[in-house]
């Protein structure tokens, strides 16, 4: 069964890729979920928008 995270959840995992020194591994462990989840997380919020920058995307998502 695919888990359904909330939409809160998947924007917290977006901005904390932004965060310098951020790394897929790291915020995968510290959320308690695969990498594979993360980066899917974050290809869903980047495949639905087109490239305004950073402030405009997280103030979309």
């Amino acid at each position: 069964m695919r888990p359904n995270f909330p939409t809160e959840f998947k924007r917290q995992l977006v901005e904390q890729s932004f965060e310098p020194g951020a790394s897929v591994a790291l915020i995968a462990r510290s959320n308690d979920i695969s990498t594979d989840m993360t980066f899917r997380v974050n290809r869903d919020r980047f495949s639905s928008l087109s490239f305004h920058g950073r402030e405009n995307f997280l103030r979309a998502a």
